[in-house]
């Protein structure tokens, strides 16, 4: 039981992780270090920046990315990295274990190849669980999965900061009582003012065909790595994994229940009370091991998200209302059911038969201008993706056939299928020059938008957002005819970023609290228009950065809406699937 459970929280976690920049503060706070990453993967080189208060003790593009990195107050800087970037199956390079003096001189970096497991769908080796600096005995520590899965001994590889010398490895493990139930350590703390280190271990253990362990246990060891303190939880994640199961139990394993620590003291979260409990740490001659930990303070443990502020709601005012000509449409799509409806991005509506898999657009004028009808071969099971339609300058249409891939069906300007084509990634917004944005995700690069002519040729990249985070999880992208760019991403939480039209950075919206569904973006002059399939909108003013929501009560209750600006950029059109209408709105002043 436990070994699958073990591959079913693997399975949650299999998306790589990534690297942002960050910046590391020493205990005391008075020194921090910067590392930027070249890559999002944390392969390749790395700009870092060491401060001692406001002042610049060094900059230096390292060799390496810092993966985990730690600084003391004496300005020492440690970690570890991986030469290729993070892999979890495929043993590729090396790890990079470093420590740099306050000087910005490079003390050690050492390099161990990384090799496959002997064991079906293991980690590679060596495999970092993260590091820990132990500022009052001068060493820092970088704890190491155990190449055995089943042995579970890990080892520690302790190094010197003051030189960068590499101390004697041990196993942990082997200094406690009773090592059976615990699994791997989940994180280690420094304890200020004393040479003592909190360790959070993973306790899963069976105790008999009905009863098992699944919980945690705290050991506060001394300088020598010898426990002085235990306190064993190990039916404390139980009750989270009956509610939740395998999210819920992943959840605890991947988050330290260390939630403080600070000079002689540290806080722990106790799950399955849910509370936060604080101890205190003295030195005591009169206790067996020199120190004696006692509890001084018990609240409930709350980790609930405030809720973002709604988006204050607008009423606009209806300018027109203009209904679908009656015995329209028809041809391929004689008798079929209207299923979806959508905007181009250049005025255009086109309505979606599900069934005839035919696509009818119509002029703002509602002049039927075209019926698209799908070659049919190799094609029967594809659909289009509302947001994932455009229309080029020329006439074509390009509609998304798949979410993900870059993969669309093209029509001529005259309506003629010309078949699947490639853009440059799943989304693309067209400029009045035929030049267009596309994004979309690359191997070993994640999440960019390229800025590619009309022949493909790359004019511009961009992989960065305003912020200098890279992109996580572009949801959509929209452009002005002259190119301005505008990025929606979810990166912890949605925000929309715009950039000019070189792809360079100009600002951050932040849309806290936005549904997970806005897929279609418009950027106009005064006005950036985020939409779906629903009958709400959120309007984005250019001007004061703004966000609030327009709700519309035309169309019948649970069919699809589209949202565009007018060419003009005064009204916000909506269109709706049923009844077939396009309704047109002015917007605010």
């Amino acid at each position: 039981m436990l070994a699958v459970l073990s591959l079913l929280v693997s399975l949650v976690q299999a998306e790589p992780p990534k690297l942002q920049p960050r910046t590391y503060s020493s205990p005391s706070g008075e020194w921090t270090c910067h590392v930027d990453p070249s890559s999002i993967y944390g392969a390749g080189s790395s700009q870092v920046v060491v401060k001692r208060g406001a002042a610049q003790a060094w900059a230096s593009e390292l060799p390496f990315t810092f993966w985990e990195a730690c600084v003391t107050d004496t300005g020492h800087c440690a970690g570890y990295a991986f030469t290729h970037g993070w892999a979890q199956m495929m043993a590729r390079g090396h790890v990079v274990v470093a420590v740099v003096d306050p000087q910005g001189k490079l003390l050690r970096d050492e390099r161990i190849e990384r090799t496959g497991s002997r064991f079906i769908h293991g980690p590679v080796s060596p495999n970092p669980l993260g590091l820990f600096a132990q500022q009052a005995l001068d060493r820092f520590v970088v704890r190491v999965a155990d190449e055995d899965v089943n042995g579970q001994n890990e080892e520690w590889w302790p190094y010197r900061l003051s030189s960068g010398e590499k101390l004697e490895p041990l196993r942990p493990k082997e200094k406690l009582d009773d090592p059976k139930p615990l699994r791997w350590s989940m994180d280690a703390r420094p304890i200020a003012g004393t040479p003592l280190t909190l360790v959070q271990w993973y306790v899963a253990q069976r105790r008999s065909s009905r009863d098992r362990d699944l919980g945690t246990c705290f050991v506060l060891v001394d300088a020598d790595y010898e426990p002085v303190w235990t306190l064993s939880l190990p039916e404390d994640f139980l009750l989270a994994e009956e509610e939740d199961t395998v999210e819920a139990l992943h959840e605890l394993r991947s988050k330290s229940g260390i939630l403080a620590v600070s000079p002689k003291r540290f806080e722990l979260r106790h799950v399955e009370i849910h509370k936060r409990v604080a101890y205190e740490v003295r030195a005591d001659n009169d206790a067996f091991n020199g120190w004696s930990v006692r509890e001084v303070a018990r609240t409930p443990y709350d980790e609930t998200r405030p809720k973002p502020k709604p988006f204050d709601e607008v009423t606009l005012q209806r300018i027109a209302s203009i209904s679908l000509p009656s015995g329209a449409p028809t041809d391929a799509a004689e008798a079929e059911k209207i299923s979806n409806v959508f905007f181009d991005g250049r005025g255009r509506i086109l309505f979606e038969h599900g069934r005839a898999k035919a696509l009818h657009v119509f002029s703002d004028a509602w002049r039927r201008e075209h019926v698209l009808v799908p070659d049919s071969k190799g094609l029967d099971k594809f659909r289009f993706y509302s947001g994932l339609l455009v229309s080029a300058p020329d006439g074509r249409v390009y509609a998304s056939i798949e979410t993900h891939r870059d993969r669309h069906l093209v029509f001529s300007a005259g309506g003629e299928c010309l078949g699947p084509v490639e853009l440059g990634g799943p989304q693309v917004a067209f400029l009045a020059s035929g030049e267009r944005w596309a994004a979309g995700w690359a191997l070993r690069e994640g999440e960019r938008v390229r800025k590619l002519a009309p022949g493909s040729e790359e004019l511009a990249r961009i992989t960065r957002r305003p912020s200098g985070r890279f992109f996580v999880d572009i949801e959509a992208i929209g452009c002005r005819p002259s190119g301005e760019l505008a990025v929606l991403s979810e990166d912890n939480d949605f925000e929309l970023d715009l950039f000019d039209v070189v792809g360079a950075p100009q600002r951050t919206i932040a849309l806290h609290g936005a549904r997970a569904d806005w897929w279609t973006v418009r950027y106009g002059e005064r006005w950036i228009v985020l939409s779906d399939t629903s009958n709400a909108a959120l309007l984005i003013s250019l001007s004061s950065g703004h966000v609030s929501l327009a709700r519309v009560a035309d169309g019948a209750p649970g069919t699809a809406h589209a949202f565009e600006l007018s060419p003009d950029g005064q009204e916000l059109w909506c269109a709706t699937q049923e009844p077939p209408a396009l309704h047109r709105y002015a917007l605010p002043d």
